[in-house]
Parts: structure tokens; sequence; C-alpha cells
């Protein structure tokens, strides 16, 4: 959960409020070993990267990821949540990859990650169809 101030009032977010999101992220899971892949969707919680590189539930690396549409650009430690490899594919319908938790957000990060996700929210919400 994400604890805000709005008025001098907690407002409480879960983290699962996500938006499908392509953006270059780069991580660098082994010393002196920098890679980059795509993410699949994004929430101030975490984010899903496309990889075939076979990462292990909790390995800890730092990762590194422009915000689409702004010259901000997100920084921190992440961990693998869980995994979705031809071995273990718990959701075959998306590519190879790992879902990452971040570990670390600073609050400037928390910040931009919660007003960019509300933003693409919105957004949908006034694209969407009419059923």
């Amino acid at each position: 959960m994400l604890i805000t101030k709005d008025c001098g009032m907690p407002i409480i977010k879960p983290f699962g409020s996500r938006v499908k999101v392509a953006t270059t992220v780069h991580y660098e899971p082994c010393h002196e070993m920098a890679l980059s892949g795509l993410s699949e969707d994004l929430s101030v919680g975490g984010l899903y990267l496309q990889t075939n590189l076979l990462l292990d539930l909790n390995e800890v690396f730092k990762v590194t990821f422009p915000l689409p549409g702004q010259e901000k650009v997100v920084s921190c430690e992440a961990s693998v949540a869980w995994t979705n490899f031809a071995v273990n594919q718990r959701k075959p319908e998306i590519p190879h990859g790992v879902g990452l938790q971040f570990e670390d957000l600073s609050l400037d990060n928390l910040l931009a990650l919660s007003t960019f996700v509300d933003h693409h929210n919105k957004v949908s919400k006034m694209t969407m169809p009419s059923v």
C-alpha cells in the first residue's frame, strides 16, 4: 500500500494499480553486467520486465528507467517477486520475464511514479468506449 497525504489527510492507494507501459529498463543483475529490456507494465510498487535471462526469486539488483513522455528517470533497487519462464510459465499470454518489486524508492521517485500511473489510469478511463 502507498500512503500519501492530501490536505493533511492520509490517502491509501493499492500498489496493484498497473498501467501498460513499454519503456526501456536498464538492469544490473551481476557485477559489471549491464543489460536492458522492455517493461510490460508498471505500478508504484514494481514492474514486469521482459527478459530471457533466468533470474532467481528474491534476487536484488539496480534498475533504471525513464517515465515515457517525461524527463524523469527512476533509479532504485528491485527484487524478483515472481518469474515467468518456459520452465515455470505462470502467465503464457505475456513474454518471458520477471515481476520486479521496487525496494528503495526515494520519495521523489515514488511521487513521480504515483503521478504517472494516476495520469495514465485517468486517460484510459476517458478513452474507453462505453458499453
